[in-house]
């Protein structure tokens, strides 16, 4: 994962979704990808801070609170 992981922070690159200000359909590609290794206690926060941020933007958006299963509820706590 560590290789994924630094192509995200790369495509990041400063912006907020990597579509920009905004999140599209390459966001909702990575989504499950973040939320598992979350979820599995994977993420180094410290070593990848910007992806951890832009997890939490995804996991915190309205549409993924409406939509995420019960056992997701605990991704999205800030």
């Amino acid at each position: 994962s560590e290789p994924a992981l630094r192509l995200l922070a790369e495509s990041l690159a400063g912006r907020a979704f990597l579509h920009g200000d905004e999140p599209g359909l390459y966001d909702l590609v990575w989504w499950p990808f973040l939320a598992n290794l979350v979820a599995r206690g994977l993420l180094d926060e410290r070593a990848h801070a910007d992806v951890a941020r832009y997890g939490r933007r995804l996991a915190t958006r309205p549409s993924s609170r409406t939509t995420a299963p019960p056992w997701a509820a605990a991704l999205a706590s800030p």
